[in-house]
């Protein structure tokens, strides 16, 4: 077959002239957004559905399974407790009197040893914590290391940061007059 010659079947074949009917048009237009419509909140239903079912069904299953406290029978009891009851002493002792840095100072000057090297550590603790009084109190504390000696020179937890300092610089005082002798 040519190009040219006439085709039997295209008569049949081409599209048919048709009426331009709009009114169908959106009918099938409304009918097909209502189904859309309808299938969403179907879908949107069913989903909801099965949520409420599982929640019920968890629900269901938690109240089934909880355990059950055991039944107990209650008793009331009564039990006599012996309490201690504490014996004061007919003449209550004073409590010891607090001693200034003044008086624990008058007392290391009149005692020997070690109880004065205590004293003028006391002495100096008073004079730093209660009155501020750095002056004395670092008097006091180099009085404890020469009456303490050796001894009193090592570093102790209880030690204010005066007398730490103190401490440190009769150390290298010591150091330094053992490197001039040799």
């Amino acid at each position: 077959m040519s190009a040219n010659e006439p085709d039997d079947l295209h008569e049949l074949l081409s599209p048919k002239p048709g009426t331009d009917d709009s009114a169908l048009r959106d009918e099938l237009f409304r009918r097909t957004a209502r189904a859309l419509r309808a299938r969403r909140w179907a879908r949107r239903a069913a989903k909801c559905a099965v949520a409420a079912a599982l929640l019920v069904g968890a629900f269901a299953l938690g109240r089934g399974t909880a355990p059950r406290a055991p039944e107990v029978e209650m008793r009331t009891e009564f039990v006599a407790v012996p309490v201690p009851v504490p014996v004061l002493p007919e003449s209550p002792e004073p409590p010891p009197a607090v001693r200034t840095a003044r008086s624990l100072e008058q007392d290391a000057e009149q005692a020997d040893g070690m109880a004065a090297a205590r004293l003028y550590r006391d002495a100096g603790d008073a004079f730093l914590s209660a009155e501020s009084d750095y002056a004395n109190a670092a008097r006091c504390y180099r009085l404890f290391l020469v009456r303490a000696g050796d001894a009193g020179s090592a570093l102790e937890t209880g030690d204010s940061w005066l007398l730490v300092s103190l401490k440190n610089a009769a150390f290298k005082e010591k150091i330094d007059a053992e490197a001039v002798r040799d």
